[in-house]
């Protein structure tokens, strides 16, 4: 796969194409800060780049779309990538033409394509296969697959790399590229078979069902070594659940009848037990419901007796205040008086009084009242309380 041209689609319609001889090794010279680095970062953003390398600047500025026009098999392709936005680093809208002799002069005929897929496409063409490059056991680097983006670090190089008596591949000083030459190297030079991939995935699984049997071994085993430690555990439990009846004594040392009985606890069925016209569960919640509703009923109770209780003490305070208010004036002890007289002032009154058996009757019965309310709501207080 050769490059044949380099072209740039300026955002106001201009076309900008830079020819490469076919066949030959193409050697970019010019002044300083004349662009010369940025041919190489637009053909590595082309071929699939993460980001793009083309440093902010004029490029960047006016172009709308980078673009590649390749030969491979004498079969032209064509190639575009969008110029991310100032405020992106990438962006994933490509396009591609198979068998694009000419170079077109918009994308308006191109295939629109995603990142991901055109480098796929790419490398299809050029014959890498699908392959997959697994770390040693103990590094934690992902895996690897090798791509059309790996070629480009043994096609391309810049001016400082070729000077450079410490890098030979293009990009070799960048971090972790060093390592992705490494693990790529092997596959382009054909060390790797092609179906190592196919290998690996065989072995992937082989060795996770080695894992898989190397931990039946060890569950065997485990219950071996334990002895019948396993199966006295599993016949408490059964016990205690009801799947073997308490007082079933099993003998320990007898292998056969241990198993028989975890047989037995392993077949059980669950069977439906009536008490008195419903199961145990209905039973024991119509009790409770029953067992609410007296709950319910007592605490009404209390509440009314607590209040009448209240009242009662209130009618039981004002009696004592009334009879305190009349021993205040010694009505009681006044009973035997002169009618003619007041019996509160004992002055002499013009007018007639009530007589005085019915005045001496009143009073004795308002004291024997008072005394008796009095004793009344004591001796009903203290039955509440009781």
């Amino acid at each position: 796969m050769q490059i044949l041209a380099v072209i740039l689609y300026g955002k106001k319609g201009k076309r900008r194409i830079l020819p490469f001889e076919r066949g030959r090794v193409n050697i970019i010279t010019g002044q300083s800060n004349t662009g010369k680095s940025t041919v190489g970062n637009i053909i590595d953003y082309c071929f699939g780049g993460t980001s793009c390398p083309i440093a902010e600047g004029f490029v960047r500025d006016n172009v709308a779309y980078y673009a590649l026009h390749i030969i491979h098999n004498n079969e032209c392709m064509f190639i575009a990538r969008e110029n991310p936005s100032p405020n992106q680093s990438s962006t994933n809208k490509c396009y591609y033409i198979i068998g694009a002799i000419e170079i077109p002069n918009d994308l308006t005929t191109a295939t629109p394509i995603d990142n991901e897929s055109l480098e796929k496409i790419l490398s299809a063409k050029l014959g890498i296969s699908e392959n997959m490059f697994v770390p040693p056991v103990g590094q934690s680097r992902p895996r690897l697959s090798a791509n059309i983006r790996h070629t480009l670090y043994y096609c391309i190089q810049n001016q400082d790399e070729i000077a450079s008596q410490k890098s030979i591949f293009h990009r070799q000083s960048e971090p972790f590229i060093p390592q992705t030459i490494k693990d790529t190297l092997p596959f382009f030079l054909g060390i790797i078979n092609e179906d190592s991939l196919a290998l690996e995935s065989e072995h992937v699984k082989l060795k996770r069902d080695a894992v898989i049997l190397r931990r039946s071994i060890e569950e065997v085993e485990l219950l071996k070594g334990n002895g019948l430690h396993r199966a006295t555990a599993l016949l408490a439990e059964a016990k205690e659940i009801g799947l073997i009846q308490s007082d079933n004594n099993v003998d320990m040392s007898d292998y056969n009848s241990v198993k028989q009985t975890l047989e037995t606890a392993f077949q059980w069925t669950p069977i439906d037990i009536e008490v008195s016209g419903m199961d145990r569960v209905s039973m024991l919640q119509s009790e409770l419901a029953t067992t609410q509703q007296d709950i319910d009923d007592i605490s009404i109770d209390i509440r009314n007796t607590e209040e009448f209780l209240g009242q009662v003490r209130g009618y039981n305070a004002e009696v004592d205040h009334q009879q305190k208010r009349l021993q205040s004036i010694g009505l009681f002890e006044q009973i035997e008086f002169d009618p003619n007289h007041c019996p509160l002032c004992s002055m002499p009154i013009e007018s007639s009084l009530p007589s005085a058996e019915d005045m001496r009757n009143a009073i004795v019965n308002l004291k024997t009242n008072c005394l008796q309310c009095h004793v009344n709501a004591h001796t009903y207080e203290n039955m509440l309380m009781d």
